[in-house]
């Protein structure tokens, strides 16, 4: 442990040397935080969807947050750094990069899958751009949030959700930092250039909430289950149910920040084999997540728990809306 130690050390110090600014709202970035929220506004904010963009956008992975892909997204010329998150249906921006301060005026959204229940923001911000890679919006809605010090280890600008992506393929490469996305029309002349099939599986494309969810093999020593899960590039690992405990051979436990709840605890983990079509996963770290972990839209959605990127990452894979499919692919 003291290798990795001595590395956070040095990373911390390496970010002092950062300017003050950075992590702090822009105060004249033009964000307007609307004073008055009703349904009308609530409902056409979560609605908006980037549906007039080019055939293809190429966003670049410029670093990680906890096992997240980080990209930019520029709003209103300015630079913040978005979580790509396949798991969430709704967009959001940090409320501490936003230069107005919150009032009492919250309310409620569901997210598309569990860890953090109910979400509950401090309003909504109206912009007059956002630009992802070469594509670039006119006036936006979105909600704000706190996720924290954006100057932390962990600190983040917002979360880039798939509601706004709706009507793209995406084509995800870890190794090459590279998040391209592609009008069904154009996908295949973009995969074929650079990558051959090695297996595909169906998958579910919820439109309400918006995202993917899939049924892998999940096979410890000498059982095997299937569980419905998200398709999540916003979990750095995956989470199945606690009730298949008794069926893991070697459960470990780990205090970390526990799951569903934000508070420390003892979080049991295994490592499970996956299979995806004719891929195999072996030794994937897996959460065992309890009930309190699973919101109402998780039970009505019969989701379990979350296909994460410690799966996702060994390989570039296509997520294709139009054929529902997740598509394994190896470079040429």
């Amino acid at each position: 442990m003291k290798p990795l130690k001595s590395f956070f050390i040095s990373l911390s110090a390496l970010f002092a040397f950062l300017p003050a600014s950075w992590g702090q709202p822009y105060k004249d970035s033009g964000i307007v935080r609307l004073k008055e929220v009703n349904d009308s506004i609530k409902e056409a904010m979560y609605y908006m969807a980037l549906d007039s963009g080019p055939d293809v956008v190429h966003l670049y992975i410029a670093g990680t947050a906890n096992g997240h892909a980080v990209v930019y997204v520029h709003i209103n010329n300015y630079a913040y750094r978005f979580v790509f998150d396949t798991g969430c249906s709704r967009s959001m921006i940090n409320s501490r990069r936003v230069p107005t301060e919150p009032d009492d005026s919250v309310f409620l959204f569901g997210k598309l899958s569990g860890g953090s229940g109910v979400q509950k923001y401090e309003g909504i911000v109206k912009v007059d751009s956002i630009k992802l890679g070469k594509w670039k919006s006119g006036e936006y809605l979105l909600p704000m949030k706190d996720m924290g010090d954006p100057n932390g280890y962990y600190g983040i600008d917002g979360i880039l959700g798939m509601r706004q992506l709706e009507g793209y393929d995406i084509l995800f490469d870890w190794r090459d930092r590279l998040i391209t996305l592609c009008r069904p029309y154009a996908t295949d002349s973009v995969v074929s250039a650079r990558y051959d099939i090695s297996t595909s599986v169906p998958i579910i494309v919820s439109k309400d909430p918006f995202g993917f969810f899939i049924e892998p093999e999940i096979r410890s020593r000498f059982k095997s289950r299937q569980y419905k899960l998200v398709l999540d590039t916003g979990s750095p690992f995956c989470l199945i149910p606690y009730e298949a405990r008794p069926w893991l051979l070697n459960v470990l436990s780990a205090k970390i920040k526990g799951l569903g709840t934000g508070e420390p605890g003892k979080v049991r983990f295994g490592h499970l084999r996956y299979k995806l079509g004719d891929k195999k996963f072996r030794h994937v770290t897996t959460f065992l997540v309890p009930d309190e972990f699973y919101t109402e839209i998780d039970d009505r959605l019969g989701l379990r728990g979350m296909l994460g990127m410690n799966v996702l990452r060994r390989g570039p894979f296509l997520i294709s809306v139009r054929d529902s499919r997740l598509v394994l692919l190896k470079r040429r």
